[in-house]
């Protein structure tokens, strides 16, 4: 007799979030995704890329509504071009949040993404993403 594994989403289906964003030449770069004031998220996870020509600081941070950093999710330094970083992440060296998920994120909440300047480049166009599910309340 086989086992049968299913999966409960009472509030419904994780959901991917993925878009690009540019990058321009020794200019830093901050992305906010603010969580709905008619929900909640449960952040599993994502990524961000680093598309520039030069090495670049990426991170992710979890902000409240007024944009103090609650979580440091990853702090990466001399990230090189076409590299990407993704979170949670327990890499030894870095600077990350490796704790386990998901993260529970109320109405307000903003998962920031940001890049740093990396120095005279040509910039470019970069992917960041987040795995979440959504909650209404």
């Amino acid at each position: 007799m086989g086992h049968t594994i299913e999966f409960v989403f009472p509030a419904g289906e994780p959901r991917l979030f993925s878009d690009v964003t540019a990058l321009v030449n020794n200019t830093s770069k901050t992305v906010d995704l603010i969580v709905p004031d008619t929900a909640m998220y449960l952040v599993y996870g994502g990524s961000l890329q680093n598309n520039d020509d030069v090495a670049r600081t990426l991170s992710v941070s979890i902000m409240d509504s007024t944009g103090n950093i609650i979580i440091q999710l990853i702090v990466s330094t001399a990230i090189a071009a076409g590299d990407y970083i993704t979170f949670p992440c327990t890499v030894s060296g870095l600077d990350n949040y490796g704790g386990s998920t998901p993260l529970p994120l109320p109405a307000g909440s903003k998962i920031r993404y940001s890049w740093n300047a990396g120095g005279a480049s040509t910039g470019g166009s970069t992917r960041y993403s987040l795995l979440y599910q959504r909650i209404d309340t």
